[in-house]
């Protein structure tokens, strides 16, 4: 059947939006890579030009509007930032990695709560590939507004996530010196023992593990090894001055 010359000329407009919505989606999303990888690299010059670009494409691509606010935040230019955010979150606000770096930036900011629902929001996304790194974000958190459970709580369920993830049990460790809960923390101490490679940073979590715990003998093992295997790691210079906290 022929169809009348207006459907068809109907349909070839369609067609040709969508492809020129599509081209314009790519574009925006190279230079928004192309920003993040210069903010990476600390040109920040550089990547707010690409994103600039991004966004004289399709002002509405929301990933460019994210890249712009974390290039704010690594400038000190906290009202650009946040607008930034507030745009990203408006246009996309299930997108994950979205509300993570807007919640993140609040906790450092000190706005708690709020940081906290935006990373907890993440866990809506089921296509989101690391909602175990946001658990530990609302764990740390919590625990510097002084919410101590549910610092617990969220760094239990990125565990549950992700039964492999060693920075959960090394935070459940820290967790546990903190408050001084030390069956808490040699439990999980005695997992990272046994699942993660030797590091100045194990030897370290457990030279304060057993400081805290007031096990001399042991201590001092665990410090003539940090000696031996990394003179000159960070770790070693804390132990020299005795700093343990």
């Amino acid at each position: 059947m022929k169809l009348p010359v207006f459907v068809m000329m109907a349909a070839l407009f369609t067609t040709s939006f969508a492809g020129a919505a599509v081209g314009d989606e790519d574009r925006a999303s190279l230079r928004t890579q192309l920003g993040a990888e210069y903010l990476k690299r600390g040109q920040y010059a550089v990547a707010v030009d690409e994103v600039n670009k991004a966004l004289a494409v399709n002002a509405f691509y929301a990933p460019a509007h994210n890249v712009m606010a974390l290039i704010h935040a690594e400038l000190g230019e906290d009202e650009a930032a946040r607008q930034s955010f507030a745009r990203a979150v408006q246009l996309s606000p299930n997108d994950a990695d979205i509300n993570h770096n807007y919640g993140w930036y609040l906790c450092q900011k000190g706005q708690y709560q709020n940081g906290i629902q935006f990373l907890l929001a993440t866990q809506k996304n089921a296509l989101y590939n690391t909602p175990d790194k946001s658990l530990l974000a609302a764990g740390q958190c919590a625990l510097k507004s002084g919410d101590d459970a549910n610092a617990r709580i969220y760094f239990e369920r990125a565990l549950r996530v992700r039964p492999d993830n060693l920075a959960a049990r090394a935070k459940l460790v820290e967790y546990g010196i903190y408050t001084k809960d030390l069956v808490l923390a040699k439990r999980y101490y005695a997992e990272l023992q046994r699942l993660a490679p030797s590091s100045a940073g194990l030897l370290w979590l457990g030279i304060q593990l057993e400081h805290q715990a007031g096990n001399k003998e042991s201590e001092n093992k665990l410090a003539e090894q940090l000696r031996k295997k990394f003179p000159d790691s960070q770790e070693m210079a804390r132990l020299s001055s005795g700093s343990y906290d």
